[in-house]
């Protein structure tokens, strides 16, 4: 559905006519027996452009689409990639990189080509060192058949689908190192700033891909043996090397898989060494420790040093739309729910329904693009939350999660052709009842609950 919105002069009655014309029609709609969805709310969204908020950098998923013991087609791969881009709205791609990347063990390939994966399971951790000298790389010591993989099958992929729509594959390196707390040459800071450089310059060397952010320890409270101190002094030494090099990317951190302790682990991070100019994101999960309070602490530090916070893993559809708009109404700046293949009801049989989470969370990431500025927006009702966005080449953008039936008035769009997105548990549909009043403020009717999605044509 596309209609004008706009401000313009109005008569008085203009308003109160309206509400009761479309009262009547919510009625008429939604029926008014006790089997109807539940009491109609009204709410008032105004939007107000004149406040900035946070500068949206991407919607993530990690990049597993098969195990190697179990590929899918060329052409079912490139299906998944299209589908994620074009209905999921992925923009940006979690890239893990194991510690035991550094090894001479190749069990990576012997699981690959044998399918027995004792071996692989036992050693994806273990670090055995390249050489006594974190200055010098010895590529034999090293083992990257894992991570090329994923490179092959969905980076590139991915990045040449975005590129062909106009956009830009953003990747984000994961360093994964579930060790449990024992003995690793990477314990030594200038050893992983060794293993992060190689794995880098690989990276750049083989596929001329270097990342935008390094993720420095994938939840460092459930890996053991990190602290936000053992975090700082990792991305001071892996930043050296890395500008030595020429190569721009920056780190997220900390991850912790409880919300809760992430302030903790940014507090001692920044206690430690100057990490503040090197870090791009303040990073979280939602496992564990999920509070108001938590959030905001972390969006406390993301106003007070500049930093953005990104939600970066909630796995198995919890990442949900309430989910979505409360972190994002916090000034999260990034978004993880799945894994590529997961977005889907079964990818690996072709089945490319999107999931619940996905269907829900797809509308607002396929209208609100990374550069997106969040602005001002309230609601007088509880039950309807709304987020605003300018988008980069212009144009605002409104979300809406609706609990229930409810008639909501949007205040402060600009005049222009808008495009009315409604997903529900069962459809998306562009057919909401609409009606445009004549001081340019827009009245939808949304009958059940739902996320809704005013977006420029």
């Amino acid at each position: 559905m596309s209609f004008l919105a706009g401000r313009t002069k109005s008569e008085a009655w203009c308003a109160g006519s309206g509400r009761l014309l479309l009262l009547l029609l919510v009625w008429l709609t939604l029926g008014c027996s006790s089997q109807g969805a539940g009491a109609t709310g009204e709410a008032i969204v105004t939007v107000d452009p004149s406040q900035h908020f946070q500068t949206i950098i991407g919607w993530e998923a990690g990049t597993y689409i098969s195990e190697p013991t179990k590929p899918v087609s060329p052409e079912l791969v490139q299906q998944i990639v299209r589908s994620a881009v074009d209905n999921a709205g992925i923009t940006r791609v979690r890239l893990e990189v194991r510690s035991g990347a550094e090894s001479r063990s190749r069990t990576y390939a012997g699981y690959a080509t044998m399918g027995s994966n004792d071996a692989w399971l036992k050693h994806r951790y273990q670090v055995s060192n390249d050489n006594a000298d974190p200055r010098v790389i010895d590529w034999t010591g090293f083992d990257f058949a894992e991570i090329d993989r994923e490179v092959e099958i969905a980076v590139l992929p991915l990045r040449n689908e975005l590129a062909s729509h106009g956009q830009k594959l953003f990747v984000n390196l994961c360093y994964v190192g579930f060790n449990k707390g024992q003995p690793s040459a990477h314990d030594d800071p200038e050893e992983y700033a060794e293993f992060a450089l190689a794995t880098v310059l690989h990276l750049r060397q083989k596929y001329g891909l270097e990342p935008d952010t390094w993720e420095v320890i994938l939840e460092p409270d459930l890996a053991g043996g990190w602290s936000g101190r053992r975090i700082g002094k990792t991305i001071a030494a892996a930043s050296r090397r890395f500008a030595e090099n020429g190569i721009h990317t920056r780190f997220v951190a900390p991850s912790t898989m409880n919300m809760a302790v992430a302030s903790i682990y940014f507090d001692d991070m920044r206690r430690t060494t100057d990490v503040l100019p090197f870090l791009a994101e303040l990073s979280y999960h939602r496992y564990a420790g999920v509070s108001k309070a938590a959030l905001a602490d972390l969006t406390t530090r993301s106003a007070r040093y500049h930093i953005p916070i990104s939600m970066l893993e909630l796995w198995f559809g919890q990442a949900g739309p309430d989910v979505l708009f409360e972190d994002l109404a916090a000034g999260a700046a990034a978004f993880q729910g799945r894994v590529l293949a997961d977005l889907f009801v079964d990818a690996r049989k072709g089945n490319l329904t999107l999931n619940r989470d996905v269907r829900f969370n797809g509308a607002v990431f396929r209208a609100v693009r990374p550069g997106a500025v969040r602005i001002g927006s309230t609601s007088s009702l509880e039950s309807l939350k709304a987020l605003a966005f300018r988008r980069p080449q212009g144009g605002l953008v409104t979300a809406l999660r609706a609990k229930g039936p409810t008639i909501v008035t949007v205040r402060g769009l600009p005049i222009g052709n808008y495009v009315i997105t409604n997903v529900t548990e069962t459809s998306e549909t562009n057919d909401l009842p609409t009606k445009q009043l004549q001081n340019g403020d827009l009245q939808i009717v949304i009958q059940e609950p739902a996320v809704v999605v005013i977006a420029p044509r």
